[in-house]
C-alpha cells in the first residue's frame, strides 16, 4: 500500500518509492503491485522504483474521461503538467 489503508482519495506516500526498490532488489521475478494515490503525476516514479502493477482509482474514476485518465497512466509523462 502506498497509502494509510482505509479510504479512497489519499495522497500518495513518497517515502513508499524506498521500500519498492528495496522489494524490487530482493526479488526481480515477481510481480510487484503499488495500491493507493497512483496518478500520472507519480506513476512513472513507481514504475521506475520497481513496481509493475498500478491500482488506480481515484485517477480515472474521479475524471470525466475514464479513456484519457487510463492513457495518462499507461504513458507517464504523456500528460498536461
Amino acid at each position: 500500500m502506498t497509502v494509510e489503508p482505509g479510504f479512497a482519495g489519499q495522497a500518495f506516500m513518497p517515502d513508499m518509492l524506498d521500500k519498492i526498490r528495496k522489494i524490487r532488489r530482493l526479488n526481480s521475478k515477481i510481480d510487484l503491485q503499488a495500491d493507493g494515490g497512483i496518478n500520472p503525476k507519480n506513476a512513472k516514479s513507481v514504475l521506475d522504483a520497481g513496481a509493475n502493477l498500478l491500482v488506480a482509482g481515484s485517477a480515472i474514476f474521479g475524471e470525466k474521461d475514464f479513456k484519457k485518465a487510463v492513457e495518462n497512466l499507461r504513458f507517464p509523462g504523456n500528460y498536461p503538467a
